[in-house]
């Protein structure tokens, strides 16, 4: 039996400690390391193996139904970082921290995230921000950022998160939400502010949902507030550099809403 060990790591301002029994699954942590503070209480997470084995029959079947090829042997770190993910994600949810699944990244100072179902061109358009734009441009998360409401600073602030998707980018790192994007691709590029009813229906397909009732009812609210507060614009673009030009002018406020060929 390979012999566990612990380890600290801070996500979104919160303490885990993570047990396991594979170096492979502390490396992926080790942009977020950190020991809890001298008195502070650390959530556990670990992965049982009836967890495992129900997190890697997911995987497999998700596979299938994609037509993709079932690899003949399946890491065990693989299975182990979706159940800590799981469970790490609730903890968070407990503490009103929400995951969205979106490209976040910070410019001067200012998050933004884009969001939109997988295979749209999310992590193409951050791309372009960082083309056009960049050392100005730091990658926050592309697949899967947090965000906590900041009530001394009366903003929500996008946190970074280890699952940086399948490019690795994101760093240990939080900055206030200026603006969020839900993209579509289309030949020209136009961007419009959508109303809080317009954006919700795509907002919630994007948002972590639990299992749980209450859990879901937190959710909930938390999307309305966000949507309150925060302005979130519908971004029809291609994958030319002007839609990252176009999309930055307009969340950051250098004008509004716009349309046509950039």
């Amino acid at each position: 039996m390979t012999e566990k060990m612990e380890f600290g790591v801070r996500v979104a301002g919160m303490p885990f400690l993570i047990r396991t029994g594979h170096e492979k699954t502390k490396t992926f942590f080790r942009d977020f390391s950190s020991e809890p503070d001298s008195g502070e209480k650390a959530t556990l997470l670990e992965a049982s193996i009836d967890e495992l084995a129900m997190a890697e029959k997911k995987y497999i079947d998700t596979l299938k139904q994609e037509g993709l090829p079932v690899p003949d042997r399946i890491s065990i770190c693989l299975p182990e970082l979706t159940v800590i993910h799981e469970k790490m994600t609730l903890a968070l949810l407990d503490r009103n921290i929400f995951l969205l699944h979106g490209s976040a990244l910070c410019m001067d100072g200012r998050a933004y995230i884009f969001t939109a179902p997988s295979g749209t061109g999310k992590s193409t358009h951050t791309r372009l921000w960082r083309e056009v734009y960049g050392d100005r441009v730091q990658m926050i998360n592309d697949d899967k950022p947090f965000i906590r409401f900041d009530a001394l600073r009366h903003a929500f602030l996008v946190c970074g998160s280890p699952w940086k998707g399948k490019h690795g980018l994101g760093t240990d790192m939080e900055a206030p939400l200026r603006g969020l994007c839900i993209l579509h691709r289309a030949a020209e590029n136009r961007i419009r502010r959508l109303a809080p009813e317009e954006a919700m229906p795509e907002l919630i397909q994007q948002i972590y949902w639990p299992a749980e009732r209450d859990h879901v009812i937190k959710t909930l609210s938390f999307a309305s507030d966000l949507l309150k507060y925060i302005p979130v614009y519908e971004l029809l673009c291609n994958m030319d550099p002007g839609a990252a030009r176009l999309s930055y002018r307009v969340l950051a406020g250098e004008e509004k809403e716009s349309s046509g060929p950039h």
